[in-house]
């Protein structure tokens, strides 16, 4: 949950403890990976676990 705190905190992108979470960091892998050769890497945030179930429409 820390890791999940800190992206929101650097970056203003919330991201979900299970799903976002994985893919997330698989992004910032393969970008780290790729940044030698030049390639970009683009995670699409449809929403996580929140925008799945709806759940982020029932907050205030």
């Amino acid at each position: 949950m820390v890791v999940c705190q800190q992206i929101a905190q650097q970056t203003g992108i919330l991201v979900d403890p299970v799903y976002t979470l994985a893919a997330w960091e698989t992004a910032m892998l393969l970008s780290s990976e790729e940044d030698e050769e030049g390639a970009e890497v683009v995670m699409l945030h449809t929403g996580g676990t929140l925008g799945m179930f709806g759940l982020a429409q029932r907050g205030k």
